[in-house]
């Protein structure tokens, strides 16, 4: 084969694994805009049930344990979704 068709043929397979690369960070940064406003709506359920918590040391150490943990997804979830910004 000579070798210019070999580059050819290389450069589209580059090409393809490129495109499939976009392809599966557009499903991914489709899918965290969908799941970031579940869970910002999730914090603001748990604000409101460790507002009632009143007295109850143990229900509100455990409510605050989920806020924190479903807060640091969002934080994780909103540092990718950034990085996919800038590269789409």
């Amino acid at each position: 084969m000579h070798p210019l068709v070999q580059q050819s043929e290389s450069y589209r397979k580059s090409c393809d694994k490129e495109k499939a690369s976009i392809r599966l960070e557009e499903a991914e940064y489709a899918s965290i805009m969908e799941e970031l406003p579940k869970l910002e709506h999730l914090v603001k359920g748990l604000d409101v049930m460790i507002g009632q918590a009143g007295t109850d040391y143990e229900k509100m150490q455990t409510l605050m344990a989920e806020r924190e943990e479903t807060q640091s997804q969002i934080d994780t979830l909103t540092e990718r979704w950034m990085e996919l910004e800038e590269r789409l």
